[in-house]
């Protein structure tokens, strides 16, 4: 008797042995099969026992942006040669040409800091509203509020 099971045994793990190649390329068809049979199961197990049931949401349409800058730089020196007068005209020449460059960078860093609490803030509201409707069409497809008329929205507070 235990020889016809060993052989059984044996016999069945030779024939997986053999369709092995033809049953990997599947593998990840199979995952993703097991896994909404099992979150399924679970969410079910969940409901039953009035527990809410694990949500999912998908972000799709991420943007990144990036940029690239090139810079120069420049060395100025006073000849040797340059009389006194002319050094000092230079070298005020060369302060206010840098103090300019400062208060240009100075703007430019001040806009830079504005524009990106107004698009943190653009991002904030366009996210909350994205997790409301989710979690809206969410409910409404389970039905556990639709009964009740509640609605979900976001609620923006300036």
């Amino acid at each position: 008797m235990s020889f016809y099971l060993a052989g059984a045994a044996l016999e069945g793990f030779g024939i997986i042995l053999l369709g092995l190649p033809d049953i990997i390329p599947y593998r990840e068809r199979l995952s993703v099969w097991l896994t909404g049979r099992y979150l399924r199961g679970i969410n079910r197990l969940r409901l039953l026992i009035r527990r809410p049931r694990t949500q999912v949401v998908a972000l799709t349409g991420i943007a990144s942006e990036g940029s690239a800058a090139m810079g120069a730089s420049v060395v100025k020196r006073v000849g040797s040669g340059m009389p006194l007068e002319e050094q000092v005209a230079l070298l005020r020449e060369h302060d206010q040409e840098t103090q300019e460059g400062l208060n240009e960078l100075r703007g430019r860093l001040d806009a830079l800091e504005s524009g990106t609490s107004r698009r943190f803030e653009e991002s904030r509201v366009a996210m909350e509203a994205h997790v409301a409707g989710a979690l809206g069409s969410a409910f409404a497809s389970t039905g556990l509020f639709g009964s009740s008329g509640r609605s979900y929205s976001s609620s923006v507070s300036a």
